[in-house]
């Protein structure tokens, strides 16, 4: 019950144009989840007002940049402490900071899988370079091994 109580609450207080406007309310408590906070009855909420969440590139793109954001401020805060004597005895990253991490990861690897094709990403020489095959030389050593 507490959360049909939240929902009514806020669509008094916020009083949005549109299911746009929610989207984007809802994405904002969402980024929540970055620092650690469970929003789990935002999904819930968004069930239950029929708002869908963005799934465009730019609004995953705007999602992933405040979770960039969110990690550096925390690496950044981690990292200004001031060091202990012996670096052996430096604290690990937070779980909350690894985790980001990894969701981080996770949301680019999404993302360039599914809107870049291999060829964009790196040409063939480039491989080919990274990996130690000439073209010219390396094919003829080939051709001694392959009868065609």
């Amino acid at each position: 019950m507490p959360e049909f109580q939240f929902i009514s609450l806020l669509q008094e207080v916020v009083k949005p144009k549109d299911d746009e406007d929610i989207s984007d309310l809802l994405s904002e408590v969402e980024s929540l989840e970055n620092l650690g906070i469970d929003v789990s009855f935002v999904q819930d909420i968004r069930g239950s007002l029929a708002v869908n969440k963005p799934s465009d590139i730019q609004s995953q793109l705007d999602m992933t940049g405040r979770a960039v954001i969110d990690l550096a401020r925390m690496q950044h805060k981690r990292l200004s402490q001031p060091p202990p004597i012996t670096l052996t005895n430096a604290p690990p990253p937070p779980v909350v900071e690894t985790q980001l991490a990894g969701n981080v990861q996770r949301q680019l690897t999404t993302q360039v899988a599914a809107h870049a094709p291999p060829g964009e990403i790196v040409s063939a020489p480039a491989i080919h370079n990274a990996i130690g095959i000439q073209d010219e030389l390396d094919m003829d050593i080939f051709g001694e091994f392959f009868v065609t």
